[in-house]
């Protein structure tokens, strides 16, 4: 049994529309190169691949496109396996249908003809990495580990930790070359919609961090499961933060296995039908709507009530006339490490009836997002008052 592996860039040129969060997002720039990363498996004479890129998703379409193209190679077709890490901040348009995401045809054929210089890119760097994967081939032996990674990501919606399992595999070929392969789910989203700048997330700085020749993120079934909750900011530093956690911890896991002779490879291949999620009628979702709406209409007017009372139990004579605040205000806020604006928000008014108020809101996480939701948390909040 030989393994051989590489790499080949496949950074899009400024311009590129981004995916993920659905928004027009065109870069202005790149911050860390993206990659289409080979490893080739020789078995019995016949040869298996993985293929992973640093990009949003990749499709049936694409996928037959790229096998397609390495098959030349040797490659048989069902022995070759195409993922995608995920990145938010990498190329959209990369999968067949209309949408953000999809601007080629079922074929693989672009519908764009702009773009598609760059699904040329990808292919053609898919082959290069294969050709020089293979001409590398050569014995090897590996230690594997099983364990978790609470650190990395955890539920998106409501915090609680998430299907955290890790999987490693450390590979050291006869020559000295070494590769390591990773797999936990998690959507690696640290950079937000605000990002214009290509980049593989927290994933990009993991390799160096590893200390190894070539590592890959092999992305498991993310789901629900993202950064939302364990990020700290939204910044490029935050990704190397991240990148270390992960990466501490999948040399945890490997440090107290030892390299061995690799044992025969078995796999299966099958077609997994999923489950469609059941869409409501439009006039079902306008009702759902509107009941959430009324329902958020009354906790605000039951909050108001409270603050009501209990500014009227500080006593009437707190009330100044003319417009004069009883006292000085003021606030100062600081943006968290890595953020340009504070996410809280403050503000002072005085009503009709001659009462000040000062509103404080803590903003859900931070930055720009959380600023403009505490700011309208403070506005609506006012128009109660």
């Amino acid at each position: 049994m030989r393994i051989g592996f590489a790499k080949r860039e496949i950074t899009p040129p400024v311009g590129t529309l981004l995916s993920g969060y659905a928004g027009h997002r065109p870069c202005s720039g790149v911050h860390d190169p993206l990659w289409c990363k080979a490893v080739l498996l020789e078995q019995e004479g016949r040869l298996y691949g993985l293929l992973v890129l640093d990009l949003m998703c990749v499709d049936e379409a694409l996928c037959g496109r790229i096998a397609r193209a390495v098959a030349p190679l040797g490659i048989e077709e069902g022995a070759l396996i195409v993922c995608a890490i995920h990145s938010h901040a990498a190329p959209c348009g990369i999968i067949a249908g209309e949408g953000p995401l999809g601007t080629i045809n079922g074929d693989g054929a672009p519908k764009d003809a702009a773009f598609g210089d760059y699904l040329q890119m990808v292919i053609q760097g898919a082959v290069e990495a294969c050709r020089e994967a293979k001409e590398r081939l050569e014995p090897f032996r590996m230690r594997m580990a099983q364990g978790q990674t609470p650190a990395v990501g955890s539920e998106r919606h409501t915090g609680d930790a998430g299907s955290g399992d890790m999987t490693a595999a450390h590979i050291r070929t006869e020559s000295g070359r070494e590769v390591i392969l990773y797999n936990f789910p998690c959507h690696p989203t640290v950079l937000s919609a605000e990002n214009l700048q290509v980049s593989a997330d927290f994933v990009a700085g993991i390799e160096e961090k590893l200390g190894v020749d070539m590592a890959l993120f092999v992305n498991g079934a993310a789901g629900d499961i993202s950064t939302r909750f364990t990020r700290r900011a939204s910044s490029f530093s935050e990704c190397e933060r991240m990148a270390g956690i992960a990466a501490r911890q999948v040399l945890a896991l490997l440090e107290d296995k030892a390299f061995e002779e690799p044992a025969p490879l078995k796999g299966h291949c099958a077609r997994v039908t999923l489950q469609a999620r059941r869409v409501e009628t439009e006039e079902a979702a306008r009702k759902q709507l509107e009941e959430t709406r009324r329902s958020a209409r009354g906790q605000y007017a039951q909050l108001s009530e409270l603050l009501t009372a209990t500014a009227a139990s500080l006593g009437g004579e707190a009330a100044v006339s003319g417009g004069e605040a009883p006292c000085r205000i003021g606030a100062a806020l600081r943006p968290k490490e890595g953020e340009t604006v504070c996410g809280d928000t403050v503000m002072s008014f005085q009503t009709e009836q001659g009462k000040w108020y000062l509103l404080l809101a803590d903003g859900m996480g931070s930055g720009e997002m959380a600023r403009k939701e505490s700011a309208l948390t403070c506005r609506l909040l006012r128009q109660f008052l």
